[in-house]
């Protein structure tokens, strides 16, 4: 037979740290954004120039879209870790009752 434990509270303050890494990627993709936008197409629309977007206008993009999707995983980690918390002492509590109910 198989063992599972789950420390309810330890999943419970995962919470609070989900949230700040999330908010601390979002701020920092933001920023990315910002200062991309700002400098617009520094790069020229010379021969070089256009070479150098070729290789890195697609790629930027998608680091940038990469960037937001882990944000938005870390804030959905944090309500799972909670909802997971939640379920397990449920399900724990469940048991025990029907347990105690058991007649021998």
């Amino acid at each position: 037979m198989s063992t599972f434990k789950a420390d309810p509270a330890a999943l419970r303050a995962t919470e609070p740290r989900y949230n700040d890494v999330s908010d601390r990627v979002i701020t920092a993709v933001q920023n990315l954004k910002r200062i991309v936008e700002a400098e617009g197409r520094c790069w020229g629309d010379d021969e070089i120039g256009e070479k150098f977007a070729k290789g890195y206008v697609d790629p930027a993009g998608k680091a940038v879209t990469t960037g937001d999707n882990l944000g938005a995983i870390l804030s959905s980690m944090a309500g799972n870790m909670r909802s997971a918390a939640e379920t397990l002492q449920a399900q724990d509590q469940s048991n025990a009752g029907a347990i105690a109910q058991t007649q021998f």
